[in-house]
């Protein structure tokens, strides 16, 4: 068979256009992860950090650098989320740790810890993909529920009439802070409203008093002043 001739120079990886066959770069989860128990288990930080590592991978060496602060800048969030987000990754087989990382102010690739996907190769290893064996009774994952509050009502059919519980009225036992002798003694000892009254009336006169003696004394010594200054 004759052999048709390129056009446009194409070369490997082209087409017969010349325009590249090549996909661009994207993130690709398949739908046995997306079904399996431990993707359902993550939390929305957790699925979004997924997506983060796999977009850091660059197809050629499985070691993707992500400490807590670059992973909560990715994600928008706040470091406690991020760091739970990522030992949510590793507690469900996402990822794996190989080396970690150091704290520093100034914060590089070779300071923040180091991890492997695992839907891919790691060194000589074939993808091992861990998340597909997690399971929650394996790992003791509880999931979250709702405190009952009906613990005590009995569940009727839906035929028999709701009844609502009745609740035993317990009498109400008096503080012990009354009971204390010394308390009774303070409070008894306070004054009336009668006392009150009486002692804010004395203080009223004496005040009266006060004033009219001083503007008697203030007369008198004007008095005394004029009857000085008139001519004998």
């Amino acid at each position: 068979m004759r052999r048709l001739k390129k056009k446009g120079g194409a070369g490997r990886g082209a087409d017969r256009t010349g325009r590249s066959c090549r996909d661009a770069k994207h993130v690709r989860l398949y739908g046995f992860e997306l079904e399996s128990s431990a993707y359902q288990s993550l939390s929305p930080g957790g699925r979004a950090l997924l997506i983060e590592f796999r977009w850091r991978y660059n197809g050629d060496t499985n070691r993707i650098h992500m400490s807590v602060r670059s992973a909560a800048k990715a994600l928008g969030v706040g470091k406690d989320t991020a760091r739970r987000a990522i030992a949510e990754l590793l507690d469900r087989g996402f990822i794996r740790l190989l080396r970690k990382g150091r704290f520093t102010v100034r914060e590089g690739p070779r300071d923040a810890s180091e991890y492997a996907l695992t839907n891919e190769r790691i060194g000589d290893e074939a993808a091992p993909k861990d998340f597909m064996r997690w399971r929650p009774q394996n790992h003791g994952a509880v999931p979250e529920t709702r405190p009952d509050r009906t613990r005590n009502v009995t569940v009727e059919p839906e035929t028999a009439p709701r009844i609502a519980p009745t609740v035993p009225q317990t009498r109400r036992s008096r503080p012990k802070s009354f009971e204390q002798p010394y308390l009774r003694r303070d409070t008894y000892s306070l004054p009336s409203q009668v006392a009150l009254a009486e002692h804010a009336r004395l203080s009223r006169d004496r005040c009266r008093a006060r004033m009219a003696a001083r503007v008697k004394g203030m007369l008198e010594k004007r008095a005394s002043a004029s009857i000085r200054r008139m001519p004998a």
